[in-house]
């Protein structure tokens, strides 16, 4: 090999290597912040392609980082049409970013090395705990495994039941297309749909939308604890007990759930099928069988609340999450009962499980009504539509009032607002803390105890 030749490939061994040792040098919460950055870039770049559109106009790149990003961040606001404005292979790209979103760059990774027979490094698993909110690394690739298969066989039933309801009225090939987009968005709480009106008209098919409202509300739980439910059907000789995280969820999104579905009906007078889709959308998917817009003012302020809640954590959703909030009620509960420890379940949590969990709720808060009052002051729109789509996209639920169209009210919004709300999903989707701990280069431990200081409060 001549000289030359032999240097310029030393040059790339070594920039390689750099490359490596950075990524390296990483820390978990940073990883996760990349792979869902370089993820956003590269489904940006796909949409952006003339292919992915009809004719031959390519998308301003704002709309396409703005779809991408919906996609990845399993949010579901929509600045284009995908029914339309979207060709078969843009919304393909549309499906595909979902289902990387949904599960995380480093599960479906980690899932292909097990596949493979090859074993999760360690940094990968710092990674995937730290992604999947799970207490410790021990048992993930059985862990991993578990994931992809409940993911996958969700997703499989549900492509055949919502096939089957819209067989009837498409041709199979497009009843086969509609089943397996919306399956894998509803699993996924991404809230995409291939009908221009989402679910309100012509794919308002009863047995389709129970499915999709299965799915989300499935997703939504976290696989820690769809993992634990499967557990108990198992016949092992020691019984499978449930965790204090899996009751929190389980009571947590059940409570939520029927608080939601008898305020709506209080509230808008729906019925209780329609009052349950909506209650259960509204903290995850964000699909919609009515005009979320036609609403009246207190539905939207009692939807609001259940969007910035949000999922549950190690799922497919955003928000703050169910367990967050519960600790928070929990704790104000036990304070008002004069107890010195917040129980929950026979269990007492800990003081840095109550701290995290208030500071994702500030931190969420102040977030949610920074973004709300820089849009409604640039934009000159309603402060309460603006409150609406801010909160769903930290949420990353989907719904919205509407452009007037079938649009979300974010095509109403300039270039700078648009990426405001596309910031707001990305924090929804990794989670503040997460962001955070990116941010920061690294995390000291304080070695001094200072003397305790009273302040008065109330």
């Amino acid at each position: 090999m001549p000289a030359n030749g032999k240097a310029t490939a030393r040059n790339l061994q070594a920039q390689s290597k750099a490359r490596v040792g950075i990524l390296l040098g990483m820390s978990p919460a940073q990883k996760l912040v990349l792979t869902f950055v370089m993820f956003i870039a590269a489904g940006t770049g796909l949409l952006w392609l003339p292919a992915a559109t009809p004719g031959s106009a390519s998308l301003p790149w704002v709309d396409a980082l703005f779809t991408a990003t919906s996609a990845v961040c399993v949010t579901g606001l929509i600045v284009r049409d995908t029914a339309h404005a979207f060709t078969p292979w843009g919304q393909v790209v549309i499906l595909i970013l979902i289902k990387i979103g949904g599960l995380g760059y480093m599960l479906m990774a980690s899932a292909a090395a097990v596949l493979a027979g090859r074993r999760i490094g360690v940094h990968e698993r710092i990674t995937i705990q730290q992604a999947m909110n799970l207490d410790t690394a021990e048992g993930l690739g059985r862990f991993v495994r578990k994931v992809i298969l409940i993911s996958l066989s969700l997703e499989l039933l549900g492509t055949l039941v919502i096939t089957w309801a819209y067989w009837p009225h498409h041709s199979p090939g497009r009843a086969l297309a509609l089943g397996v987009f919306h399956a894998v968005s509803g699993f996924n709480n991404a809230g995409f749909s291939l009908f221009s009106d989402n679910l309100m008209g012509e794919g308002r098919q009863p047995v389709a939308v129970a499915a999709i409202m299965v799915l989300a509300i499935v997703g939504g739980l976290g696989f820690f604890v769809l993992n634990e439910i499967l557990g108990l059907f198992r016949r092992t000789r020691n019984p499978v007990r449930l965790s204090l995280h899996t009751k929190m969820v389980l009571a947590t999104t059940a409570t939520l759930l029927l608080l939601g579905m008898v305020g709506l009906h209080a509230v808008c007078g729906l019925n209780w099928g329609p009052a349950l889709f909506l209650s259960s959308i509204s903290r995850t998917a964000g699909f919609n069988i009515q005009d979320t817009g036609a609403l009246p003012l207190q539905a939207m302020y009692l939807i609001i609340p259940l969007m910035f809640i949000g999922a549950s954590p190690g799922g497919t959703g955003g928000g703050i999450k169910t367990t967050t909030f519960a600790l928070v009620c929990l704790s104000v509960w036990n304070m008002l009962r004069g107890r010195r420890q917040v129980i929950a379940f026979h269990r007492r949590l800990t003081l840095e499980t109550i701290y995290r969990a208030l500071m994702v709720m500030v931190i969420m808060t102040a977030l949610l009504v920074a973004l709300t009052f820089v849009t409604a002051a640039w934009e000159g729109k309603p402060v309460h539509n603006v409150l609406f789509e801010i909160a769903s996209a930290l949420g990353t639920v989907g719904l919205s009032v509407g452009d007037g169209g079938n649009l979300s009210y974010s095509a109403l919004f300039s270039q700078p607002c648009k990426l405001l709300v596309i910031f707001a999903m990305l924090v929804g989707r990794l989670g503040p803390l997460t962001l955070a701990l990116a941010a920061a280069s690294q995390i000291q431990q304080a070695h001094v105890e200072y003397p305790e200081g009273r302040v008065n409060i109330g």
